[in-house]
């Protein structure tokens, strides 16, 4: 199983250094993209879409929490590189698999990178759960639990299966980005919707699906549903 990961790291010989250890002690990892900066960081993640991101903190004048606000919801494991050791409870937050302080050994890393392992295979090959920016910090679901995700007015509010709703200041364009991977499908310019939980889609009256909820929700013109199994 092959782990694509992308390194943010501000320091070149830090970068060549973790590059080089990956590729002698964790062979199932490919490094696909490396940035010295976090706006670089931001543009590789959404364009490569890694599954793992090694994040140092430190960037010059962007904090890596900084970069990971741009990119919410997270929709890759990460794992923390830094000099400093005062940043436990904002990796916590952010669901980070593991948090190694610099300078740290081949066998540290290799640590981590079995912590990332043993939770992908967990999970199917992708994260089990998802940091929701919320006005105070992050709500971390499953992905199983939201049934669907509508936007308005800047924010958007994730509806969960058990009837729950999570209110978060983030744009639903930013958020489909990273759900879209996940059977995750947007219908409408006002929802995305986890498409496990679609019971049915009718093209009467402008088109609409029924979520598993009871809930009938619009789709937008031109709208087909993706297939699941083709009969």
């Amino acid at each position: 199983m092959k782990i694509k990961a992308v390194i943010v790291e501000d320091e070149e010989n830090g970068l060549i250094n973790l590059k080089n250890k990956l590729k002698k002690y964790c062979p199932q990892v490919e490094v696909i993209g490396t940035c010295l900066t976090a706006e670089e960081g931001i543009k590789t993640i959404r364009d490569l879409k890694p599954d793992l991101v090694f994040l140092d903190i430190q960037l010059g004048p962007v904090n890596g929490f900084d970069l990971l606000t741009e990119l919410e919801p997270i929709g890759f494991h990460l794992i923390i590189t830094t000099n400093h050791s005062d940043y436990g409870v904002e990796a916590v937050k952010a669901n980070a698999v593991d948090y190694l302080k610099k300078p740290f050994t081949h066998t540290e890393l290799v640590e981590s990178v079995q912590k990332v392992i043993k939770r992908q295979s967990s999970l199917g090959d992708k994260p089990n759960r998802l940091a929701i920016p919320v006005s105070d910090g992050y709500r971390l679901v499953s992905l199983e639990e939201i049934l669907y995700v509508s936007g308005a007015n800047q924010r958007a509010v994730f509806t969960l299966f058990n009837g729950e709703e999570i209110d978060s200041p983030r744009l639903l364009g930013k958020i489909t980005t990273a759900l879209e991977k996940f059977e995750f499908h947007r219908i409408h310019r006002s929802f995305v919707v986890n498409i496990q939980y679609v019971e049915s889609y009718s093209r009467t009256d402008g088109g609409y699906v029924i979520m598993s909820n009871g809930k009938r929700l619009p789709v937008a013109k031109g709208f087909n549903p993706p297939t699941i199994i083709s009969i």
